[in-house]
């Protein structure tokens, strides 16, 4: 059975030794690290690089923000706080840290990124290699179909109509994602007396355009088997139902 809070896929990665990039483009990580911790954080720096287009939406501008809870007392937020000829600053708070990253709306591309203190300073930090960035991503690649290969769930498409969830006491019409569990899977829960339907419904993941398009990295990481059943989806995210990852405010500039 779908269990709530369990993910299509776990990665090995820790978000204390998030990451940078440069102005020329080269991806950096704070250092020293050991071979293990460069790997972990080359895997991440691969997420954030190829999924910029999955996160954030094009129309998005300075004011835009959204707020995430995850677990009581785990809150993910996200603002668009500055923009610049050749893209728009995003800052994104998590786990007792800040990225900002600059964000090229018109190609999706990360122009840069940096680590901020509690200061406000920016923190430099040795460079890794692109090609490196491009290994680590054929990598994930590679753990993407070998976690959907042992999945209970096939895909993730686009339910028909729409669905009222309420956010800080107003409801969004929302459309949204739901699982297709495997055959198998199918027969084992009618086996067992169980609504299959209901289950989709309580596993859905749920978007609204009336929400800015600026979906967390805890989302990306623990969906990154999927991830790109979202890229279509119109809006920002409201609710991750298997995540436990709702959200709890938004606003536009």
């Amino acid at each position: 059975m779908l269990q709530p809070g369990r993910h299509p896929v776990r990665l090995n990665i820790t978000l204390a030794t998030v990451i940078l990039i440069s102005t020329s483009g080269s991806w950096l990580v704070p250092g020293p690290l050991s071979a293990q911790e460069m790997s972990q954080d080359v895997i991440m720096l691969a997420m954030v690089h190829n999924t910029v287009g999955h996160r954030f939406g094009s129309d998005l501008e300075v004011g835009d923000w959204v707020e995430y809870q995850l677990d009581e007392g785990v809150h993910l937020k996200l603002e668009v706080i500055e923009q610049e000829q050749r893209g728009v600053w995003i800052s994104e708070d998590f786990s007792g840290m800040k990225l900002h990253l600059l964000v090229d709306l018109e190609n999706m591309t990360l122009l840069e990124a940096a680590r901020v203190d509690a200061a406000g300073n920016r923190s430099p930090a040795p460079a890794v290699s692109e090609e490196q960035i491009a290994r680590a991503w054929t990598m994930v690649q590679q753990m993407q179909g070998q976690s959907r290969a042992g999945s209970q769930i096939t895909s993730w498409v686009q339910g028909e109509g729409s669905e009222d969830v309420e956010v800080a006491g107003t409801p969004l019409a929302c459309s949204f994602l739901d699982p297709i569990f495997t055959e198998q899977h199918r027969q084992t829960l009618v086996s067992a007396g169980l609504n299959v339907e209901q289950l989709q419904r309580e596993s859905r993941i749920c978007f609204c355009e009336d929400v800015p398009r600026l979906i967390p990295l805890q989302f990306i990481m623990g969906w990154i088997a999927y991830v790109d059943a979202i890229r279509d989806i119109p809006g920002g995210m409201v609710e991750c139902r298997p995540m436990h990852l709702k959200l709890v405010g938004f606003g536009r500039g």
